[in-house]
């Protein structure tokens, strides 16, 4: 398959492939917050495959997940149902490629999904901080 990249001056990066076939298109590029995607790419086939394995997504709902980077931030990791009419489990291939377009055109992460057909928004949100609660409580 080929594809064509364009970049629009806003920043977005769509995929247009050749024939008329679906694109990757990335939505939003953050634009604050820790310029880590590139370090959560590690966790990307991790984080798509659990999602495969799990009960189907209703619309409107979403599957994330945390992954501590070795570079003292964590990853976080949403697949929302916001763009299909029925509970469905999300699309391997559509998030490893979403995902990795992410980390290619956004630096701070984004979101963005497969079109026309895709049922899921991917988005990677690199933070500081680690997963679970970073709470420092008085006394402590």
């Amino acid at each position: 398959m080929t594809f064509i990249a364009i970049s629009l001056a806003l920043g977005l990066t769509i995929i247009t492939p050749v024939l008329g076939q679906s694109a990757v298109n990335i939505s939003s590029c953050f634009s604050t917050g820790v310029a880590g995607a590139s370090a959560c790419s590690s966790f990307i086939d991790n984080f798509c495959e659990s999602s495969t394995g799990i009960l189907a997504v209703n619309v409107s709902d979403s599957f994330s997940r945390c992954f501590n980077a070795p570079a003292g931030f964590r990853c976080d990791f949403t697949a929302w149902n916001g763009l299909g009419n029925h509970a469905v489990i999300p699309d391997l291939a559509n998030c490893e490629n979403t995902l990795n377009s992410i980390v290619k055109g956004c630096p701070m992460g984004g979101e963005g999904s497969v079109q026309p057909g895709g049922s899921f928004t991917f988005a990677l949100d690199p933070n500081e901080g680690s997963c679970g609660p970073d709470v420092v409580t008085e006394g402590s």
